[in-house]
């Protein structure tokens, strides 16, 4: 039982929110479903009051701005094992790869958190409607109080929201079904983790994982990781031979107006230019240049619009026989003869840009066009190539006036665009239609033969199928319970709960979890039923309507036969007939005969 700022760890707070007001009006009648409520609570009494590491004023807060009121106490019982939750089977969730989630970037461990075996995860329970938690919407919390991954869970319900498409049958982007429940999987493991600055990090298993390096805010950081590695150990074999890297920025002037796609191209197609031909060719062996890596980075403003730049890694090689005897056994001598043989390299490629770029119409500065300087350590390098990759690191925060109007990150554009912004959601949609699909910071295969190195694959791969970790889980969700969270855009409020509350508070968590669960469900299920409704009653004015309009033909067919004004036997027996095969209306010869007595009635 977690206390309350300001009330007692060993007397239990009064259960007064709607919540739990709700789950002590319906523990009574539920049954099974009842039964279950009850032992939860049991088992969170039972245990005793959870021990909380302290924190400071601004984490006990917000911690107590995330948290539900613990439970009345109950009478005891044992905690429930797995084995005697009774689960309900899972549905077939829809196929896709199980993917590691929460901490994408490698983590050292220091075992399981909290010790022992995790706690058993609860099924969904059956609860009526109810009112949906305030600590439900992520908005309501200071994610910027807790590690990374809470907001980029944030920021994917965002993104989701963005490129789901209209209709239903239309399929979307892969990210659309990032963080659901995996094929064939039953639950979904919850972990945490020591980040690398120390603070909890909170993470998921047991979920598709999309892959997209350019869409996907939760996917981006492991492949900016990858695209980091890999031109690092580019780097690592060129300084191992004695060589020197070097870093091109090639861009292009631009204004307000210009399209992302064109610029891509003009940009890309003149870089590609620039490193094909004879004269290229000869230019590698003037400079000893190994190959090129090229990294992409997009961002935009609202004063001067897109500015799409690459970023190119240029291996040099080692000392040649020449500069090796000029040195005369002096290696920073020797070392500074490959450091101008580098920078001399990077200035030609950046020329040799310039020149392909005007050569296509494209129009670039001479002196703020191209940047070129030679990388200080193979570190250096690849966090400057790969720097494009990373441009969720600063997105999803507090956004100011000042910063706005300034340079934004494609993710600062869905965040915008989510919050109603028609300029950013213009440009978002062109990003989304633009970059999917382009590779950066790939080794080509010839580079990769020079330097010893191992292929590299493709560089947007689709979800793979990583199942759950065993490693510091705290709990586990049925795969239902977490579709309600992903619905509710509850998963960043959980996480925040994970990371603040620990393995200690899991059965709080996982209470509150199933609240929202089921308050998602209720409010889904009323939905239905109100369109069923809806819908049986158009139809049955529908129906009516059609009855009504069939009865009226048939008096008047059968007045205008000429059989009296209450017309003949045989006269109403044709109307009935024609009426069932016309209107498909089933009439009563009796109804004809009064509304014929009715117009009879009405002309007298």
């Amino acid at each position: 039982m977690i206390p309350r700022p300001g009330s007692s760890a060993t007397e239990p707070t009064p259960r007064t929110t709607p919540q739990a007001k709700f789950v002590d009006d319906q523990t009574s009648r539920l049954g099974g479903i009842g039964a279950r409520v009850l032992a939860l609570r049991a088992a969170i009494d039972a245990r005793g009051p959870a021990t909380t590491p302290a924190r400071s004023g601004a984490f006990v807060d917000l911690y107590a701005a995330s948290t539900t009121a613990p439970a009345q106490p109950v009478a005891a019982a044992p905690a429930p094992g797995v084995d005697d939750l009774p689960w309900r089977p899972a549905s077939r969730p829809a196929r896709g790869g199980l993917g590691s989630g929460g901490a994408t970037f490698p983590h050292p461990t220091a075992g399981r958190v909290g010790g022992g075996a995790p706690e058993p995860f609860l099924p969904v329970s059956s609860l009526s409607e109810t009112d949906r938690p305030e600590a439900a919407d992520p908005d309501q919390v200071d994610l910027r109080a807790t590690s990374a991954v809470p907001r980029r869970w944030r920021l994917l319900h965002r993104v989701q929201q963005l490129c789901r498409p209209t209709d239903p049958a239309e399929r979307g982007p892969a990210v659309c079904g990032c963080g659901r429940p995996g094929y064939d999987a039953t639950a979904v493991n919850i972990h945490l983790r020591a980040g690398r600055d120390g603070r909890a990090r909170a993470g998921v298993s047991g979920v598709y994982r999309c892959g997209s390096p350019w869409l996907c805010p939760t996917c981006a950081p492991a492949a900016a990781a990858d695209r980091a590695e890999r031109v690092q150990a580019v780097a690592d074999a060129t300084l191992a031979r004695g060589g020197a890297v070097t870093l091109v920025v090639l861009t292009a002037s631009h204004g307000p107006d210009d399209s992302l796609a064109d610029l891509k191209a003009l940009v890309g197609g003149a870089s590609r230019r620039a490193r094909a031909g004879r004269a290229w060719g000869r230019l590698q062996e003037a400079h000893g240049l190994l190959g090129v890596v090229v990294g992409q980075e997009v961002t935009v403003s609202r004063r001067a619009g897109w500015h799409y730049h690459q970023h190119l890694a240029v291996p040099v090689d080692g000392p040649t026989p020449t500069e090796t005897a000029a040195a005369v056994n002096d290696p920073n001598r020797l070392a500074a003869f490959v450091r101008d043989r580098a920078l001399a390299a990077g200035e030609a490629v950046a020329e040799r840009y310039k020149a392909a770029l005007r050569a296509a119409g494209g129009t670039v500065s001479d002196q703020h066009g191209c940047y070129v300087r030679v990388a200080d350590d193979a570190d250096d390098a690849s966090g400057y190539t790969a720097k494009g990759s990373a441009a969720w690191e600063i997105s999803g925060g507090h956004k100011t006036a000042t910063r706005v109007a300034a340079s934004l990150t494609p993710f600062d554009l869905a965040d915008a665009a989510y919050d109603g912004d028609a300029w950013a959601l213009a440009r978002w949609v062109e990003y989304v239609e633009t970059m999917p699909g382009t590779r950066s910071c790939v080794v080509t295969r010839s580079l990769a033969d020079v330097l010893g190195l191992a292929t590299e694959a493709e560089d947007e791969q689709p979800g793979e199928q990583q199942y759950h970790e065993a490693e510091d889980v705290v709990g586990r969700l049925s795969v239902e319970t977490w579709r309600e969270l992903m619905r509710a855009a509850a998963v960043p409020a959980l996480l925040v709960r994970v990371e603040l509350g620990g393995a200690e508070a899991w059965l709080e968590t996982a209470a509150w979890a199933e609240t929202v669960a089921a308050a998602g469900i209720a409010r889904r299920e009323a939905r239905r039923m109100r369109e069923v409704e809806a819908v049986a009653d158009r139809r049955a004015r529908e129906a009516a309507a059609t009855r009504a309009y069939a009865l009226r033909r048939a008096a008047d067919r059968v007045r205008s036969s000429g059989a009296g004004p209450l017309g003949a036997r045989d006269a109403v027996r044709r109307a009935v007939a024609e009426a069932a095969a016309v209107h498909g209306a089933v009439l009563d010869p009796v109804e004809i005969i009064q509304t014929l007595a009715e117009a009879a009635c009405r002309a007298a």
